[in-house]
């Protein structure tokens, strides 16, 4: 028994002593059986001891019966009439089943009807309409039942506006303000949406009576629902969905079947809402039984009177949908369609957790998506959801059924379930599913279909067979009189619906050559019911004893269960009869329409109906001669799939009509694929590896791979291209080698094409025809893909010098940063790289194929430090300068948890535990701070103990201690179950820099600023060994090999050593190789390679084997700035490394190229450039410490390199008579050369105490002066190559000088924002400080009548200046809005040129200071350099945006497009004396020369070029190496390694380091655009056949 208070508020009485109270007890009984059964009797058995009461309570509370009266006269009546109309409208079967809703919903009202305020009246109104609707019908049903059994649509209609109108009533007394403001969007005023419903319920009434049509539906709560969240219901989009999970009514149960265990379930949901009644309904049964169809029919009928939340129909030919891990967020979704509060709710979840719309983590789905809406609701009816087939959740082993079965089988969670909602769950009696919901009684009501009645079982099934068979009565009376038949099926089906399904459905269908009298006979025959029924109807398609039709069977049969996917039977033939007999498969299918889902149609996929069909092919101990052999079969399928790509795969499969676009650009591409890929092709294609690994090595298997791979390798790309499946390449490939290997084959062919997939994989994701154009030209000449395929297609662009004469080492470049990446880590499996950067955001991309799949991914506000991988694979956890932590789902790409807020400094380094349960971080706030992935929540308050910056820690990999290392010098160990500190470990003298742990937890080694590292046992806190000495500089990383066997470090003294950890001792080292800082190591798994990082750009790959340590590759080129983290795959078949450059790099970290020449050309930054005054010669500096001589006309390096610098190049100048060359550097000497020679002229000049910035020769040779971050100048004599004087009186560096063109003067700008002029005779102060700037003097020159001095500064300004006097001459020169950062005056003096970082150049009048022409406008970067042709006619300049531009200084114009070539900052131009040649030295390493008179001929304006040229000076490279044209055409692509190397149209030569003198292509025969086809040769020609031509081609 239940009882129910309610307090009734008279609100009309606005003092709060008048207020009226009444209290109405209704007293409920409940049923266990039937409980929504005894509420509906119950409820009108209360009515009049409702009333009684009422009047009761009345009296107590001191007021007039007047007051109150008249609305309960009307609403307790109504109740009573409403029952009333339900026991009718039960009666009619179509209805039966949602008819109790109304009762339900409606008395629910009592508890806000009377409460609501200064509405009274208008409530009441309503009650009378929906009184006098009730009141006819109940008369007439007195009079004339037959009449409302055919009013079935009618008596639909009075329920669901009595429902709707009850929630309006509900949900306006409830939240008032919330509908005013949505009944006046809609409806004006609440009067008027009132009145709408008196409408409507007088239209019924009058239309039962035959007085009046029944006009549409109008349901006033459900619209104003919708509108008052249609915004919101738009962004829930974003949540995952899966498809096909929904119920379907046609799968239902018959009418009239089912009606016991169906009625116990709509009572069930019907019971009045109580916090203890069971919210699941668990009903399970073995296959076949009806539990689908009885779950149809449950979601069908509570759909129809909307108490249905959502339906979830598990189906395992589904399962990459249909899995556990779209469970929760599809339920969401559909109840957000149901209620406003779950949808809004829902909303105000996800829009700040995105992740949450993709995870396919159950709980979190079920936590955040399920219960947190669910606390909003205030509905008044139950809400239905129904689970479907919950054994054909994908397997056992699969984490998300573990997880989601965890989650429903514990009662606290049920208990959590809003009391209003009832999950009904089928499913076959599987022990994982059982074992959840057993003993769970408190909680579940658990269900076996046996438990329902035999005979209603029995007599469900007598009827749908009458129903099924009634129509072939005749035929098989005839055989077994008076109906024998029915009772013999009935009784042959043995309580499962799926066998009397099937039975019936093969009894109908007329297409095999049996009688309905013959199949049923042998049904009747047949043994162990499904199983037998099944052999029977096998048996009848193709009898056992016929060896031709059997085999047909294996085929068809064994071809759909070995299939990856379902494939419809247009492909089935073409698989198994391409010959044409196409017959043989439609009359083996088509007659098995009662076990296949498909057979009808050609184009639909096939699969078994029902989930034990499978089952018992699959099992040779129930099959018997009808056993699929899934090994036997393999063989032929694998063999029909090679046939078939043989026969349809063909060059430009899919008639792509141009080059000039990428895939995704292409409109039609889908109706491309569509209509010239077959479905069995497009399997073909996808999937022929995986049936191949599992076939026999058979002479033809062979024979058909090595047929594919050499003829139709490229058809097959293009498909999967088109397709977008390139990510199986990989996989693919290698499992094929794997499979010609294991069988004694040559897989050298296979091997090679899947590196030409993994060097070209950005053509293959990106555009089809590339893959011959841009491809197959850049593939070694001497590769096998080459030697076999390039023969075919003589219209391509040729690789005429600098090709590779093997496979590259770096096989991708991941582009997307736009800032320097900071940090890389790869998943568990290798199948994701996720980078971090300095604008705050990650990316994930996929290994596989060089793709970015999420991001950015935005959320940190300041530069991302530090990122790990959980060892499961499952999330990211991100440490950022902007003092927080956030989650990220690894998968999805999308944010979990964050920001999680607790450090009040950057977060400098992250680990995660082993089991993935708990992650520290460290700060430069000193502490540590503990966290749970779980929740994203901290554990603790922070660790304390450090005194300064906390620089890296680790956790051991049993979970039991952390270690954290720190500025302070000391390392500290920690306890994460008490969160306390155990040691401090004390020794290092100077910061702790990097840490690590050995794999069995038995020691930890640390490097640290001092030079040293030292070894640790954690159990004691005690020094092992140490310190151990030889590096010569701080140690920045170290790695423990994972056989513990050693250990490496890395060093700002450029190099790495090998220690013993058992004896403390240097193995091997120092490995040398590096010219800069190693920034980062890892070790492959295996222990076999070594792999480090450095601030020279370029990784190193080496052997810890080798006796001397020595380099194993080489080093790995390619990035232009400094490499800061690198990673190595698990499986150690790649590398990843991240630089300062915005670009990730992947690398193979062995290949035939494993011996490498000396480099031809820079190996670091091109930083200074200078031009013979004979124009013979160049001589150039770099940041890799070197210098390097080249011939002005072949490119060619004259001497090698220049070695002596241990530091890098920073300025060089050439003297007049081009006798001696100097240069500066930042190891603060200057270096004399020998031109003729190439080899020092003495030992360096000392004297600076800091980097030399700047260096100059004075006009006649007799001296040098030279700048220093020292804050100096020095004056040497060349002769004696000693220092004359210093001149001293700069407060800070000194950025530039300049000395007079008669040498007279020497005038020098400093960071002190100040010039000063210098006597050279003397070494005296002539006038200075100059002051007038603002900031650092960046630039300044000397005007060739020595008249005026010109500065420019980071001001934004410039100054003229009188040599004389030293007095300013003008106000600041202005107009930049950012630092001038370069200046030149022309050779007459009569104007000055100047570039900016804000990307401009101005030109002056020096006379009035005036700007004459400028901005101009062209460059997108800063203007890092500039210099004037000598005649004064022509102005270059180059930028950090890549290129260099010529401009006009007469009209201020540019004077042809850009010069494109480089792929970094110029930082350096320099012009030949007699002005035919230009020379830029670039950041990407390389320098590039120009020929001018090239340059005016093929570029004197982009819009003269014309659209069929394949090239020009002008085509741009993007990041990826796409170079286009200027109408934005895909011109070819350009890998990697020769995007800096390769020769533009003008170039007289590039060069550049291993390459020497770049890449250089001859586009003679190249085809493009419309006409890419006509690339194609078809007949085939060796490679030395074809001509070598020393032509470019432009």
């Amino acid at each position: 028994m239940a009882v129910i208070n309610l307090n009734l508020t008279n609100a009309d009485n606005s003092s709060p002593s008048q207020q009226l109270v009444i209290t109405l007890q209704f007293t409920l009984l409940t049923n266990v059986a039937s409980p929504a059964a005894a509420h509906k009797r119950q409820m009108t058995d209360d009515v009049s001891d409702a009333n009684n009461t009422y009047k009761k309570m009345k009296l107590m509370s001191g007021v007039g019966v007047s007051d109150t009266t008249s609305e309960t006269d009307v609403w307790l009546p109504l109740i009573a009439k409403i029952k009333e109309f339900i026991n009718i409208a039960e009666k009619i079967v179509e209805v039966h089943f949602f008819a109790p809703a109304a009762l339900t919903v409606i008395t629910s009202i009592p508890k806000v009807i009377i409460a609501q305020i200064n509405r009274d009246s208008r409530i009441k109104r309503l009650l009378v309409s929906m009184n006098d609707m009730y009141t006819v019908v109940i008369e007439a049903e007195k009079a004339d039942l037959g009449r409302i059994a055919s009013q079935q649509e009618i008596i639909e209609r009075m329920i669901s506006q009595t429902t709707d109108c009850a929630r309006f009533i509900h949900k306006y007394a409830v939240n008032k303000n919330f509908w005013i403001r949505g009944v006046k969007n809609l409806f004006g005023t609440v009067n008027e949406a009132i009145k709408t419903y008196e409408d409507a319920f007088k239209n019924i009434r009058e239309a039962f009576q035959g007085t009046a049509v029944l006009q549409t539906e109008t349901l006033v709560f459900k619209v104003l629902d919708d509108i008052n969240h249609m915004a919101a219901k738009i962004d829930l989009n974003n949540i995952h969905y899966a498809k096909n999970a929904r119920f379907d009514s046609d799968k239902g149960c018959l009418p009239g079947t089912r009606e016991a265990i169906i009625s116990e379930i709509i009572d069930w949901v019907n019971h009045p809402i109580q916090e203890n009644f069971p919210r699941v309904f668990f009903l399970y049964g073995v296959a076949g039984s009806g539990k689908s169809a009885i779950a149809h029919t449950i979601a069908t009928e509570f759909h129809k009177v909307k108490w249905l939340g959502s339906s979830y129909f598990f189906d395992r030919n589904q399962s990459e949908s249909l899995h556990a891990g779209n469970l929760f967020r599809t339920l969401s979704r559909d109840i957000a369609d149901l209620d406003s509060k779950w949808r809004e709710s829902l909303w105000n979840i996800v829009k700040d957790e995105l992740a949450l719309c993709s995870t396919n983590a159950v709980k979190d789905q079920f936590e955040k998506l399920f219960l947190q809406p669910g606390q909003q609701l205030d509905r008044i009816d139950p809400i239905l959801i129904v689970i479907d087939a919950l054994d054909e959740c994908p397997d056992k082993d699969d984490h998300c059924r573990r997880n989601l079965l965890k989650l429903l089988g514990k009662s606290k969670n049920i208990k959590r379930i809003p009391k209003n909602f009832r999950i009904l769950i089928t499913s076959r009696p599987e022990p994982d599913i059982l074992e959840a919901f057993q003993n769970r009684q408190d909680n579940v009501i658990y269900k076996a279909m046996p438990d329902t009645e035999d005979d209603s079982t029995e007599h469900d099934i007598s009827l749908f067979i009458s129903n099924e068979l009634d129509s072939l009565d005749e035929k098989l009376n005839s055989r077994w009189p008076n109906r024998e038949w029915h009772q013999l099926l009935v009784n042959k089906a043995g309580g499962l619906f799926q066998w009397a399904y099937v039975a019936c459905s093969a009894i109908k269908d007329g297409k095999t050559g049996h009688s309905p009298r013959q199949k049923l006979n042998n049904f009747l025959k047949s043994v162990n019911q499904l199983d037998g029924l099944y052999k029977t109807i096998l048996q009848q398609v193709s009898p056992s004893s016929d060896k031709e039709c059997m085999n047909n069977y294996f085929r068809v049969m064994g071809t759909i269960l070995l299939a990856k996917e379902p494939l419809p039977i247009s492909a089935l033939i073409a698989l198994c009869w391409p010959g044409g007999m196409g017959d043989i498969v439609q009359s083996l299918l088509r007659p098995l329409g009662s076990l296949l889902h498909g057979v009808t149609e050609t184009s639909v996929p096939i699969h078994p109906l029902h989930i034990s069909f499978r089952d018992f092919l699959m099992d040779e101990s129930r099959s018997g001669e009808y056993f699929i052999d899934q090994g036997q079969q393999c063989e032929y399928f694998t063999s029909m799939i090679f046939n078939v790509m043989s026969k349809e795969l063909k060059f430009n499969i899919c008639g792509i009509e141009t080059s000039y676009l990428l895939n995704e650009a292409i409109d039609d591409l889908d109706d491309k694929v569509a209509a010239n890929i077959s479905v069995q092709l497009a399997y073909a294609c996808r999937f022929w590896a995986d049936h191949l690994y599992f076939s026999p090595g058979n002479l033809i298997l062979l024979e058909k791979m090595e047929s594919f791979i050499k003829n139709s390798f490229l058809y097959w790309l293009e498909v999967l291209s088109v397709s977008n499946e390139v990510g199986r390449v990989d996989g693919m490939l290698l499992d094929a080698a794997q499979w010609m290997e294991l069988h004694n084959a040559d897989a050298k062919f296979v091997r090679d094409a899947a590196v030409f997939c993994t060097t070209f994989k950005t053509i293959l994701v990106q555009s089809t025809p590339h893959i011959y154009l841009s491809a197959l030209p850049f593939a070694p000449q001497t590769s096998v893909i080459s030697r076999c395929y390039w023969p075919k297609y003589a219209q391509l662009f040729r690789v005429e010098y600098g090709g590779d004469e093997t496979w590259p080492r770096v096989q991708q470049v991941l582009a997307g940063h736009t800032s320097i990446i900071t940090t890389v880590a790869i998943s568990p499996n290798g199948r994701l790289i996720v980078s971090g950067c300095s604008h705050g955001t990650l990316r994930l991309w996929d290994s596989a194929t060089g793709t970015c799949v999420h991001g950015p991914l935005k959320g940190h506000r300041a530069s991302v430090e530090c990122v790990a991988i959980s060892p499961d694979g499952k999330f990211i956890v991100s440490g950022s300068e902007d003092h927080t932590l956030r989650l990220w789902d690894l998968a999805k790409g999308r944010s979990v948890y964050g920001p999680l807020e607790g450090h009040t400094n950057r977060v400098t380094c992250i680990s995660i535990s082993s089991d993935g349960k708990l992650i520290v971080s460290g700060s430069k706030d000193h502490t540590l701070r503990l966290w749970d992935p779980a929740t994203g929540s901290s554990i603790h308050s922070p660790l304390k103990g450090h005194r300064d910056e906390v620089t890296c820690v680790a956790i051991s990999p049993n979970g039991k201690f952390i270690i954290s290392g720190s500025w302070d010098h000391t390392l500290r160990l920690w306890d994460p179950a008490t969160q306390c500190g155990v040691y401090t470990l004390e020794g290092h003298t100077n910061g702790v820099t990097c840490v690590a742990i050995s794999p069995d937890g038995k020691f930890i080694v640390s490097g640290s600023s001092d030079h040293t590292l030292r070894l640790w046992d954690p159990a004691t806190g005690s020094n092992i060994h140490g310190p151990l000495k030889g590096h010569r500089n701080e140690v920045t990383c170290v790695a423990i090999s994972p056989d513990r066997k050693f250990i490496i470090s890395g060093s700002y003294d450029h190099t790495l050593r090998l220690w013993d950890p058992v004896t403390g001792s240097s193995v091997h080292g120092p490995l040398e190789g590096h010219i800069d800082t190693v920034t980062c190591v890892a070790i492959s798994l295996n222990g076999e390679f070594i792999v480090s990082g450095s601030s020279d750009c370029t990784l190193g790959l080496w052997d810890p084997a080798t006796a001397t340590g020595s380099s194993v590759h080489g080093s790995l080129e390619g990035h232009i700035h400094p490499v800061i983290s690198v990673t190595i795959s698990p499986d150690g078949k790649f590398i990843v490394s991240g630089s300062h450059d915005g670009t990730l790099r992947i690398w193979a970290p062995a290949t035939d190229s494993s011996v490498q020449g000396p480099p031809e050309g820079h190996i670091a930054d091109v930083t200074c450039v200078a031009v013979s005054t004979d124009s013979k010669f160049i001589v150039s500096g770099s940041n890799d410490g070197t210098l390097r001589m080249w011939d002005v006309e072949t490119g060619k390096s004259l001497h090698g390199t220049l070695k002596g610098h241990t530091n890098e190049v920073t300025c060089v100048a050439i003297s007049p008579d081009g006798k001696f060359i100097v240069s500066g550097s930042k190891d603060h000497t200057l270096k004399l050369w020998d031109p003729a020679t190439g080899s020092s002229i003495h030992s360096p000049l000392e004297g600076h105490r800091d980097d030399v910035t700047c260096a100059a020769i004075s006009s006649n040779g007799k001296f040098i002066i030279s700048g220093s971050d020292d804050h100096t100048l020095r004056l040497w004599d060349p002769a004696t190559q000693c220092s004359v004087y210093a001149l001293e009186g700069h407060t800070n560096r000194v950025t530039c000088i300049a000395i007079s063109p008669d040498g007279k003067f020497i005038v020098s700008g400093s960071s002190d924002h100040t010039l000063r002029l210098w006597d050279p005779a003397t070494g005296s102060n002539i006038h200075g400080p100059l002051e007038g700037h603002r900031d650092e003097v960046t630039c300044v020159a000397i005007s060739p009548d020595r008249k005026f001095i010109i500065s420019g500064s980071s001001d934004h300004t410039l100054r003229l200046w009188d040599p004389t006097t030293g007095s300013c001459v003008h106000s600041p020169l202005e107009g930049y809005t950012d630092r001038v950062q370069c200046l030149a005056i022309s050779p007459n003096g009569e104007f000055i040129v100047s570039g900016s970082m804000d990307g401009a150049l101005r030109l002056w009048d020096p006379v009035t200071g005036r700007n004459t022409h400028g901005p101009l406008e062209g460059h997108t970067d800063a203007v890092t350099c500039i210099t004037i042709f000598s005649n004064g006619k022509f102005i270059v300049s180059g930028s950090d945006d890549h290129t260099v531009r010529l401009w006009d200084p007469a009209t201020g114009t540019s004077l042809c497009g850009p010069l494109e070539g480089h792929i970094a900052g110029v930082n350096c131009v320099a012009v030949s004396p007699d002005g035919g040649l230009i020379v830029s030295g670039s950041k990407d390493n390389t320098l590039r020369l120009w020929d001018l008179a090239n340059i005016f001929q093929k570029n004197l304006s982009t819009f003269d070029i014309p659209s069929s040229l394949s090239f020009a000076d002008s085509f741009p490279m993007d990041r990826q190496g796409w170079i286009s044209n200027h109408s934005g055409d895909l011109m070819f692509w350009v890998p990697p390694q020769h995007q800096s190397t390769l020769w533009r149209p003008s170039s007289r030569a590039v060069i550049c380091g291993k390459k020497g003198r770049g890449t250089l292509l001859d586009f003679t025969h190249f085809v493009h655009g419309a006409n890419w086809e006509n690339c194609e040769k078809s007949v085939s020609n060796s490679l030395s056949a074809i001509p070598i031509t020393t032509s470019t081609g432009w």
